[in-house]
């Protein structure tokens, strides 16, 4: 776990795991937060998802945080109302993830597995 200060925008484009504590002097917010990892299955190949689609990052947090951002093509028109805009992809057959932090935090997909689990795994 660390401290870190925290924007208010960046309260509005991500969850929060860990507790936010309000300082005094106009300091503003700071987040004592638990650490994230990403999985090692999720996929940013982007050669494979191409149409309308990009890579997009959430500014300023503990951990390099990537999503897939879809445009119109997936999200409107029929049969496409009330699909997600900010999704993952998973490499190891999932899919897509309706959502980006699901694949960051351990105990939300019953698949996750970070680098480092992977390799503790490999050597026992």
């Amino acid at each position: 776990m660390g401290l870190r200060p925290v924007r208010e925008e960046a309260l509005q484009v991500a969850p929060i795991y860990g507790r936010l504590l309000a300082t005094g002097a106009g300091r503003g917010l700071m987040l004592e937060e638990d650490e994230m990892k990403a999985c090692k299955h999720l996929d940013y190949d982007e050669m494979k998802y191409t149409n309308d689609i990009k890579i997009a990052e959430v500014p300023r947090f503990s951990c390099h945080v990537r999503y897939w951002e879809r445009g119109p093509t997936w999200t409107e028109g029929p049969g496409n109302e009330g699909n997600p805009v900010k999704v993952q992809f998973c490499g190891q057959g999932r899919g897509r993830i309706n959502g980006v932090f699901q694949c960051y935090n351990p105990g939300e997909m019953p698949c996750y597995e970070t680098e480092e689990k992977a390799v503790q795994g490999g050597n026992e």
